[in-house]
């Protein structure tokens, strides 16, 4: 049960698990204002979008949940940028407003993770400092008109936090997507490297190595004998002992014979053909045979 819960959880899509952080906090968010009595129109329609949002990202039509995941960090973006300028701007004073500010400075690294997954680093750190450039950029006249107060969300205090902890930040995702694109292409290079190695490219056939690597992984008391007789097609011909075809009784003894050397067919340097034994005495014992019956006398 573990191993098949860890193999489906390695199966889903990273960002679909990003997408229940924000649902399930706008649906702690909503209890707590219902529970407090501040349910204010701004923030309660702010946080059912972002649960609409998100239980139609997870639990929408198939159809829908790829392109509502390809646009989750934009939305995101939008419905905290407008409950961050309602709290700075419109509600200043409201106590829901500081529950506000702190949920929005809490989920915008939630947006940076979606881009990471979403976009190469290049590209992905780019759009994660413009939307923090956003967001400083709606602060900076709140903070001038509070550049006299000290508090958490007032004074210098705010945007020098927001620079220096998601600017920090910025640099350790991007640093890590860069890892990560490099593990993917060592893995692609080991996996070409393998197919070389174990597949004839001129065919495409599996070659010996590749053989090899199946008997070693297959289950004990296996075993695979591939063996090269010389001459069998001539050697039927010609009547052997007791009037038997000889073939059989020359594998018969080979493969005995092999057995008593410990023959190991897997190693090159340990192979050995099987030939009848005495074959050029026999055929010429039955042509002899033949041209007596023939009527002929041997020189």
């Amino acid at each position: 049960m573990i191993r098949l819960s860890a193999a489906r959880l390695q199966a889903t899509d990273p960002r679909r698990l990003l997408l229940w952080m924000p649902l399930v906090s706008s649906l702690v968010g909503l209890l707590l204002l219902w529970n407090f009595g501040l349910t204010v129109p701004v923030y309660m329609a702010v946080l059912l979008l972002l649960v609409g949002f998100g239980g139609c990202a997870l639990f929408g039509p198939a159809r829908l949940q790829g392109p509502l995941l390809v646009a989750a960090p934009q939305v995101y973006s939008l419905l905290l940028l407008l409950a961050w300028g309602v709290a700075l701007y419109v509600l200043p004073g409201h106590p829901a407003s500081g529950m506000a500010l702190l949920a929005a400075s809490l989920h915008l690294p939630t947006i940076y993770v979606f881009l990471f997954l979403q976009w190469p680093p290049a590209l992905a750190v780019r759009l994660s400092s413009l939307t923090l450039a956003v967001f400083l950029g709606i602060t900076l006249p709140h903070t001038w008109i509070t550049r006299a107060e000290f508090g958490p969300y007032e004074g210098p205090g705010l945007p020098l936090t927001l620079l220096f902890a998601h600017g920090t930040l910025l640099a350790v995702l991007h640093s890590f997507s860069q890892v990560r694109d490099q593990l993917a292409q060592e893995q692609e290079r080991t996996r070409q490297m393998h197919e070389l190695a174990h597949r004839d490219p001129l065919t495409g056939l599996r070659n010996r190595r590749a053989l090899e690597d199946d008997l070693l992984g297959a289950a004990a008391g296996c075993l695979l004998a591939v063996i090269d007789i010389d001459g069998l097609k001539q050697d039927q011909r010609y009547p052997g002992p007791r009037g038997g075809r000889p073939a059989p009784h020359a594998l018969r003894r080979g493969v005995r014979a092999a057995g008593r050397r410990k023959w190991c067919p897997g190693l090159p340097h340990q192979r050995r053909r099987i030939r009848p034994p005495d074959a050029g005495r026999r055929r010429r014992a039955g042509d002899r045979a033949a041209r007596l019956r023939a009527g002929r006398r041997p020189s």
